[in-house]
């Protein structure tokens, strides 16, 4: 079953700060970073119950290169990104 993805605007705030930092340094990082958080977040689309509950009902899913993790829910078959965070940035 696929499941449709919707993302708050507080996560693609974060992706656009994300991607403009690495747009800073490297366009071609930038790239990889954008395909990166596109393949993750497509990956979520095939089983996102795989991932485990980490808080409050909140599942995260982490890119493979970069260090950022896909805070999300799962209601129905839409899957709820509310926020995309570096590891090293916490989350409340």
């Amino acid at each position: 079953m696929a499941y449709a993805i919707l993302i708050a605007d507080k996560a693609k705030l974060n992706i656009k700060n994300a991607s403009d930092y690495y747009g800073k340094i490297s366009t071609s990082l930038k790239n990889r970073f954008t395909i990166q958080l596109t393949t993750t977040i497509d990956s979520l689309k095939e089983n996102p119950l795989h991932y485990q509950i980490r808080y409050r009902e909140i599942r995260i899913t982490y890119t493979k290169i970069f260090s950022f993790g896909i805070h999300f829910i799962v209601e129905d078959e839409i899957i709820y990104i509310l926020n995309v965070l570096h590891t090293r940035q916490f989350y409340k």
